[in-house]
């Protein structure tokens, strides 16, 4: 059951590098309405909580550090949702975070997956051999997060590379992702009503796709931000070997 303290709605999204979720963070976590009357936002959410790299904003300034955060996973997770993320402002109606699918054990991402009134939200990118080549692509040149907080140097970088792509790594990736994915279906037989599935094509070209999550998460909508199209890698271009790959692609649709 939910800790007695707990007054919000609590939330983790479920998702892999390259599938749009810093866009979903930066959606949900800026309510259009709160530079203009500073009230309370609906949502407040963090992005890779368990990055192995490190702990930043309100995670950091509530004192956690790496070594803490690792040595007691399970109170990180429990203050997490209640931390406030404007300094001064308090009473978020939804508190979440971003958790990636190689950051938790299966035993550790049950203490989330488990208990009922913890939503998930499940971000999967249909297209996965364009996710597989913009990581391959993005770990190359360091180009992770968004655009606008990197140099036009990394930027270009990253635009311009054309690199050679593994078969048998792809499959490798694929398989891991499809297992992944798979355990959380098998999850969500529990309690379906706790889960919520979308892919990154319908997050990113379907406006109804914003409204179902803030629907899932039991806020009022406010002003629906616009999303910018989201650009699939055009592999001709950026695989230097394609033709390898060329039947690799899966067919996207919006019913996955």
């Amino acid at each position: 059951s939910p800790p007695a303290t707990l007054s919000s709605t609590s939330f983790v999204v479920l998702a892999a590098p390259r599938t749009a979720s810093n866009s979903l963070v930066k959606s949900l976590n800026k309510d259009p309405r709160y530079e203009e009357v500073r009230q309370s936002p609906n949502v407040q959410m963090n992005a890779e909580v368990f990055d192995p790299r490190a702990v930043w904003g309100r995670i950091e300034a509530a004192g956690w550090t790496v070594a803490t955060r690792d040595a007691n996973r399970t109170e990180f997770m429990r203050q997490l949702f209640e931390l406030d993320e404007y300094p001064g402002v308090s009473g978020a109606r939804a508190r979440g975070f971003k958790i990636f699918s190689t950051h938790l054990s299966e035993d550790e991402l049950r203490l989330l997956t488990r208990p009922k009134h913890v939503l998930k939200i499940v971000l999967r990118r249909q297209d996965t051999l364009s996710q597989y080549v913009s990581a391959l692509r993005a770990g190359e040149v360091g180009f992770w997060g968004p655009p606008a907080k990197k140099s036009d140097e990394t930027v270009a970088a990253f635009e311009d590379l054309r690199m050679p792509i593994c078969v048998r790594d792809y499959e490798s990736f694929l398989a891991a992702a499809n297992s992944w994915y798979d355990w959380m279906i098998e999850e969500s037989r529990e309690h379906p009503e706790s889960w919520l599935f979308i892919s990154t094509e319908q997050l990113t070209s379907d406006p109804y796709t914003i409204a179902a999550i803030y629907a899932h998460l039991q806020v009022p909508k406010g002003q629906m931000l616009e999303y910018s199209p989201y650009t699939s890698d055009v592999l001709e271009e950026k695989v230097s070997n394609f033709d390898d790959i060329r039947d690799l692609q899966p067919a996207v649709d919006d019913k996955w």
